[in-house]
C-alpha cells in the first residue's frame, strides 16, 4: 500500500466506522494517518491543509496543483456553515469526469455519463445552513471538482480589491433547495474585485426550488464562463439576477465584465426571466452565447435571453444557437432592455417565437402625482372595469380624515423568530431586538417562535414592541393534494390577543401534547388529516386569535387555489421575505385567485427572519398608540395594509376588512402617504391600481415621492381593494386589504 503523497488530505465519510489507516480514491488504496492527512470532515481537513502537492496521483489528468488538495471518499459529506480560510482544491471521486455525454444529435439533450450517480462523493447541506462561504481576501483560488451536491450552496461575499480564481467542474447538482446556489457580491465603490469564474461540465438534475424562484447563480465577476452546462426538467431559474433584477451583474466601478455560455443545453425549465442580466449605471456587460440549445425554458410567452444592454459598451453575441418553444411563444426569443446597439446574431435558429429579438425600453420616469381632474371623469385607460373618479372640485375626504384622525403610521414585521431559549431557533437575542428595530425603522414585530410560549413571560418581552404568536408545523396524513417534492407539511402562524391565548388553544387541542410550565414547556408538531387541521384553524379564530397561512407557495405546490385555503377570514402571507421575492409574486397571485373565487381571506406579510431584524417585508398600521393590543385589534379586523407604504382606504365610514351592504352614492376614498424611505427607489415608475372583482377600476402612475389622494364612485361589486405596483422592477410593493360588499 503506497503512502498518500504530501499535499493531499483525505476526507472520509462515515468516519466513525471507516478504517483509520487507509483511504480509497479512484480505486487506489493509500496509507494515511488520522489527524495528519486523514480527517472526518471538510472543516477538520481544511484546518491542516497547508502543503501543496509536488506530484500527481493516479487517476488525475493534471499537470500540477497550486493549492493544497482535499480528496473525498464516496459517501455523504456535510458542509453546513463551512468557511474557506485558505486557497483549496476539493476533489470528489469523479474529478475530471463530466456527467454529460453528448447525444448523437448535438441538438438533443446529453445523457448522464455511465457510472456517474454511483460511488459519488456527495456534498450535503441542510436547508438553512448548507453554505460554503468565502469572505477572506487571502483566499485566491478555490476549485470544486467531481461531486454530487444537494442543498450545498456557495457564497463569495468579498467586496474589496483582490484577484480570485473559482472553478466548479464535473459536478451534479440535485434539488430540492430553496436558495441561490452560487452568489457573488458586487464590489464596494472604488474597490477592484477581479473574479475569474468557470463552470465546466455541470449537470442539474431533479431540481425543485421549493417555490422560492431563486437563481442558479447571482453573478458579479470580471469574467465568467459556463461551458458544457446541462439542465432539464426543473424549476430553478438560471438567470444571472433574480426575476426582480435586484442583483447587479456589472462592476459598479465601470470595469467591463465578460460572461459566456457555450456548448450547453437547457430544456423544459420553468424559469422566470430565463437568462437576464442587470448593468450598473457606470458598468458594462458583454454576454456571449455560443453553440447552445434552449428548448421550452421559460414560462409561457417569455423571452429566453433578457439582458440589459445600456449604451454602447454593453453587447450581446449569439452564435450557433438553437431556440425552440413548442408552445407557440408570443414573445421574441431575445428581449434586450435598452437600445440594443451592440447585438450580433449569426448561425442560429429560432422556432416558435414571435421574433428573433426585439428591444424593450426601461421606463424610469413618472409624474409627480396620480391622475386627477377638476371635474368628475371616467377612468378608462389601463382599466377593465372603468369607474368615475370624483373631481377635485367635488371630492370630499371628510370620512377618511375622520377615520384616521389621531392615528399614526407604524410599521411591523408580522413573522419573526428570536433567540430566547427553549425551542426557539432564531440567532438574535430577543433583548437586542428593540435597539435594532429602532435602527431599521421597525416599530413592532409578531414573535412566532416555534413550539413554545416562553418568550411571552420573559422580562425582556415588551408590550409596545411585540405581538404574541407561534409558528407550528403540521404534517397532513390524508386529504392534502398540494404536496411539494414529497413533503406533506403546512406551516402557519397563530397570533393571539394576550399572553394566555396560546395556552388556551393548547388546552383545546390535545394533539399538541404540551408539557411543562410557561417557561420550560413545549408542544409538539403532529400529524392529522386535512379536515382536522381546518377544525384547528377555526378553533384559533373561535378563541379570538388570528390564523395566517405562512409562505404557502413554498411549502405547497398546486394549481388549485383551494388547496391553500384555511377558511374564511384567515390570512395569506402575501408579501414574504421581500417585496421583490418570487415567493411574494406567487403568494400575491394565490391571494387574488382566492378572492376571485369569492373567498373572504385577508392579506398579511412577514420576513420570516431567523437572524436579525429585517425591514424588507413590513406591514403598515395606523393606530392611536404603539401597543400590541392596538396592533392586534387592527390586524384582527384586517384594517391595515401589507407593505411599507401607508395606504389609507375606506368606503364611506367603513374601513379595510369590512363587509358592508351596497347602496347607491357610496364613495371609495384612498390616500397614499408615509412611503418608507427604505422601500422607495429612485428612477422607478409606480402605479396605483384600484381593483374590483371585475378588474382594474382605476389606474395611474406616479414617482412615489408625494402623498396621493383619489376618490371613486362605488358601483355594485363584490369587493374593492388597491395596490401599488413597481412597474420598473415588476413587483407589488404595498396593498390594501379588501372591503367586501354584499
Amino acid at each position: 500500500m503506497q503512502q498518500l503523497p504530501k499535499g493531499y488530505y483525505a476526507v472520509q465519510s462515515d468516519f466513525e466506522n471507516a478504517p483509520k489507516d487507509s483511504f480509497i480514491y479512484k480505486g487506489v488504496t493509500y496509507a494515511v494517518t488520522e489527524g495528519v492527512n486523514l480527517f472526518g470532515s471538510l472543516a477538520d481537513a481544511a484546518q491542516k491543509a497547508e502543503e501543496i502537492p509536488n506530484e500527481i496521483i493516479e487517476g488525475l489528468e493534471r499537470k500540477s496543483f497550486d493549492t493544497p488538495v482535499l480528496l473525498f471518499s464516496e459517501g455523504r459529506h456535510v458542509i453546513d456553515k463551512f468557511v474557506f480560510e485558505r486557497s483549496l482544491t476539493l476533489l470528489g471521486q469523479w474529478a475530471g469526469v463530466s456527467p454529460n455525454t453528448p447525444a448523437e444529435n448535438a441538438a438533443d439533450l446529453p445523457t448522464l455519463t455511465e457510472g456517474r450517480g454511483e460511488n459519488e462523493s456527495k456534498l450535503f447541506g441542510s436547508f438553512w445552513f448548507g453554505n460554503m462561504r468565502v469572505a477572506s481576501e487571502q483566499v485566491e483560488k478555490i476549485e470544486i471538482d467531481g461531486f454530487t451536491q444537494r442543498q450545498a450552496r456557495f457564497q463569495d461575499v468579498r467586496r474589496k480589491t483582490g484577484n480570485y480564481v473559482l472553478r466548479f467542474c464535473n459536478n451534479i447538482v440535485k434539488g430540492p433547495c430553496g436558495r441561490t446556489l452560487y452568489s457573488f457580491a458586487s464590489p464596494l465603490e472604488g474597490e477592484d474585485v477581479n473574479r475569474d469564474i468557470l463552470y465546466q461540465n455541470i449537470r442539474v438534475m431533479d431540481y425543485d426550488d421549493f417555490g422560492y424562484g431563486e437563481s442558479f447563480v447571482h453573478l458579479n465577476a470580471r469574467r465568467a464562463v459556463f461551458d458544457g452546462f446541462c439542465y432539464a426538467d426543473g424549476n430553478l431559474s438560471f438567470g444571472l439576477t433574480p426575476f426582480s433584477r435586484t442583483v447587479v451583474n456589472s462592476d459598479v466601478n465601470g470595469t467591463p465584465c465578460e460572461y459566456m455560455i457555450r456548448n450547453s443545453h437547457f430544456q423544459n425549465v420553468a424559469s422566470f426571466n430565463f437568462l437576464a442580466t442587470v448593468c450598473a449605471e457606470k458598468g458594462s456587460v458583454s454576454l456571449a452565447v455560443e453553440n447552445s440549445s434552449f428548448v421550452n425554458v421559460t414560462p409561457e410567452n417569455g423571452a429566453v435571453l433578457h439582458p440589459q444592454l445600456p449604451g454602447d459598451n454593453s453587447s450581446l453575441t449569439v452564435k450557433g444557437c438553437r431556440f425552440v418553444d413548442t408552445r407557440g411563444n408570443t414573445s421574441p426569443a431575445i428581449l434586450v432592455r435598452g437600445e440594443g446597439k451592440q447585438v450580433k446574431i449569426c448561425d442560429s435558429t429560432f422556432e416558435g417565437f414571435s421574433a428573433e429579438w426585439e428591444t424593450e425600453i426601461i421606463r424610469t420616469e413618472a409624474p409627480v402625482f396620480i391622475e386627477n381632474r377638476e371635474t368628475d371623469w371616467l377612468c378608462t385607460e389601463g382599466t377593465e372595469d372603468p369607474h368615475t373618479v370624483v373631481g377635485n372640485a367635488n371630492r370630499d375626504l371628510a370620512a377618511l380624515d375622520k377615520m384616521y384622525e389621531g392615528r399614526k403610521a407604524y410599521r411591523g414585521d408580522l413573522h419573526v423568530h428570536t433567540k430566547c431559549g427553549g425551542t426557539s431557533d432564531g440567532i438574535f437575542e430577543m433583548s437586542k431586538w428593540p435597539e435594532q428595530m429602532d435602527e431599521k425603522g421597525v416599530d413592532f414585530a409578531a414573535i412566532v417562535d416555534h413550539k413554545q410560549m416562553r418568550g411571552f413571560f420573559l422580562p425582556e418581552w415588551d408590550e409596545t414592541r411585540f405581538l404574541y404568536g407561534t409558528e407550528p408545523g403540521m404534517s397532513i396524513t390524508e386529504g392534502l393534494r398540494a404536496c411539494r417534492h414529497g413533503q406533506n407539511s403546512i406551516h402557519y402562524n397563530m397570533i393571539f390577543p394576550h399572553k394566555y391565548g396560546l395556552a388556551m388553544l393548547l388546552a383545546n387541542v390535545p394533539e399538541h401534547k404540551f408539557n411543562g410550565d410557561e417557561l420550560t414547556g413545549s408542544f409538539s408538531y403532529f400529524k392529522v388529516p386535512y379536515e382536522r387541521f381546518l377544525e384547528i384553524a377555526k378553533k384559533v379564530q373561535d378563541l379570538g386569535g388570528i390564523m395566517v397561512h405562512a409562505h404557502p407557495t413554498i411549502m405547497l405546490c398546486s394549481n388549485d387555489p383551494m388547496d391553500f385555503y384555511l377558511g374564511e377570514h384567515t390570512f395569506i402571507e402575501t408579501i414574504y421575505d421581500t417585496v421583490y421575492s418570487y415567493a411574494t409574486r406567487c403568494a400575491y397571485k394565490l391571494w387574488t385567485d382566492l378572492l376571485a373565487l369569492g373567498k373572504r381571506v385577508y392579506a398579511s406579510s412577514g420576513s420570516d427572519s431567523h437572524s436579525y431584524v429585517m425591514n424588507t417585508a413590513l406591514a403598515t398600521f395606523y393606530t392611536k398608540e404603539k401597543h400590541h393590543s392596538a396592533f392586534f385589534e387592527k390586524m384582527h379586523a384586517a384594517d391595515f395594509n401589507p407593505g411599507a407604504v401607508g395606504m389609507q382606504m375606506c368606503i364611506d365610514e367603513h374601513p379595510m376588512g369590512s363587509e358592508i351592504e351596497y347602496r347607491e352614492g357610496m364613495k371609495l376614498s384612498l390616500r397614499i402617504q408615509d412611503f418608507f424611505a427604505h422601500e422607495w427607489r429612485a428612477d422607478t415608475v409606480y402605479a396605483l391600481r384600484i381593483f374590483t372583482d371585475k378588474g382594474i377600476a382605476y389606474y395611474s402612475e406616479f414617482n412615489g415621492k408625494c402623498p396621493q389622494e383619489v376618490q371613486l364612485e362605488v358601483q355594485k361589486r363584490g369587493f374593492y381593494r388597491a395596490d401599488i405596483y413597481d412597474m420598473t422592477h415588476d413587483c407589488v410593493v404595498a396593498l390594501t386589504n379588501p372591503i367586501w360588499l354584499d
